[in-house]
């Protein structure tokens, strides 16, 4: 009886760009971070109530060799407010420390390579951002029962 023998594999990847493989095996897929992360600290009593978050995004490329990059980052975000009868008020403020950064890319297809930094277009990030809203509902009237 032969022993068993462990379990290998292997794989590859190409990408073909016009009629050249372009051997991308072992890079990062184009577009999509390593990691993303969202943390959140809330606080609500039933009339008051406020949170702070932050979202995170790692480094990401736009080329399948992964010479086009785009930096990581992380936005904070703030909100709070209080409800009274029947209204809620709030303030939230988005992106609170202003921070610039390219929120999309890959808007125009991913490229084999990119070494002059030319090929991508990317849209940025929102700016800090305040909004007021206001809600609530009309008050409901009664029902009266009818026997």
């Amino acid at each position: 009886m032969s022993p068993v023998r462990p379990i290998r594999g292997r794989a590859g990847a190409a990408y073909v760009d016009k009629g050249v493989p372009v051997a991308v095996g072992g890079r990062q897929v184009g577009g999509a971070p390593a990691a993303l992360m969202h943390t959140e600290l809330a606080f609500d009593d039933k009339r008051w109530f406020a949170r702070f978050g932050g979202k995170y995004t790692a480094q990401r490329f736009y080329t399948f060799t992964n010479d086009g990059r785009v930096s990581p980052y992380t936005v904070w975000d703030l909100g709070g407010g209080m409800r009274h009868g029947g209204l809620t008020f709030q303030l939230n403020v988005n992106n609170l420390f202003n921070k610039r950064y390219f929120s999309t890319i890959g808007t125009n297809q991913f490229a084999a390579s990119d070494s002059h930094g030319l090929f991508a277009t990317m849209p940025t990030g929102a700016p800090r951002t305040l909004f007021i809203p206001v809600s609530g509902h009309p008050p409901y009237p009664r029902r009266s029962r009818t026997l």
